[in-house]
């Protein structure tokens, strides 16, 4: 960076096929992971697809749902496949194997993709259900889970993220009739998930302030993760929370840039003490 500047999250968009590489070798993150392959000749996704009934083909380097296709196998041998798109919404087909490779070659283009086993979802009225953790290092350099959506997909869709938005706690307790003991330990077990998930992409990628991290429940309520994002968006945090949680997302990220420049003046030099009383007299400007 110029001027010796640094930046607060990775400037860089993640490649799905990468991270999923490093994740694989962490024994506390490989269980969450589903099958996963890179997609370099045609046998690749003939052979996934012999294996699992239902895929998605995900580009290594896309955001916001738009380059992914859903594809499903059915005992006649024939194929069905779904996308989003932005001017006409969910797009599907059902075919034969050779015709469905040609919709795969025209509908990436020659970009690079993954080829991923399907969760079972929950769902509800054919709407698939998925969550989005934004998880945050605060001014003090620990990690916050600022907020934990539930998304539900709009009807038929083969992903959620241009659907409906609930709080994790509003969702469980109405839709899925949770107790509140129930909440405090699917709460606990997901904060542990984000935690492991956010500091194993951290060994390979260096520290970030800022995640968002996509993830899902099975019908047996296993945790899978699906993909983490560098610089989120926070659509789904603005659908389902208060403008005090909001307000704080965006806030941390400006905390965290704080807590790095006085460590930074702390460690080049102790005693020099004007950085850190300038930043503490404009922490007023960011409240």
């Amino acid at each position: 960076m110029k001027k010796g500047a640094r930046s607060i999250n990775y400037c860089k968009g993640f490649d799905k096929w990468e991270v999923y590489r490093a994740l694989n070798d962490l024994d506390n993150i490989q269980p969450h992971l589903p099958i996963t392959m890179k997609y370099r000749r045609d046998k690749d996704l003939i052979d996934m697809l012999k294996n699992h009934p239902s895929l998605y083909l995900k580009a290594c380097r896309g955001r916001r749902g738009y380059h992914v296709m859903r594809v499903a196998r059915f005992d006649d041998a024939s194929y069905e496949y779904s996308y989003f798109t932005m001017d006409d919404g969910v797009m599907t087909g059902k075919t034969n194997l050779h015709s469905l490779l040609k919709v795969v070659h025209n509908f990436f283009q020659g970009s690079p993709f993954i080829i991923q086993q399907a969760i079972d979802l929950h769902s509800i009225d054919k709407k698939i259900m998925d969550m989005r953790a934004e998880v945050q290092r605060n001014g003090y350099g620990e990690l916050e889970y600022t907020s934990i959506s539930v998304r539900i997909s709009k009807k038929n869709a083969p992903i959620t993220t241009h659907g409906d938005c609930y709080r994790l706690e509003d969702f469980f307790t109405k839709h899925m009739n949770y107790s509140q003991e129930q909440i405090i330990a699917l709460r606990n077990r997901v904060e542990d998930f984000l935690s492991a998930l956010y500091r194993g992409i951290e060994k390979s990628y260096g520290p970030t302030g800022e995640m968002g991290i996509d993830f899902a429940l099975d019908k047996k309520n296993h945790i899978w993760f699906i993909e983490s994002n560098n610089q989120p968006t926070k659509a789904s945090l603005i659908k389902a929370y208060d403008r005090k949680t909001i307000e704080k997302a965006f806030l941390n990220p400006l905390e965290y840039a704080k807590y790095l420049v006085m460590k930074m003046d702390s460690l080049a030099n102790p005693f020099n003490l004007p950085v850190a009383r300038a930043l503490e007299s404009a922490t007023p400007l960011l409240t």
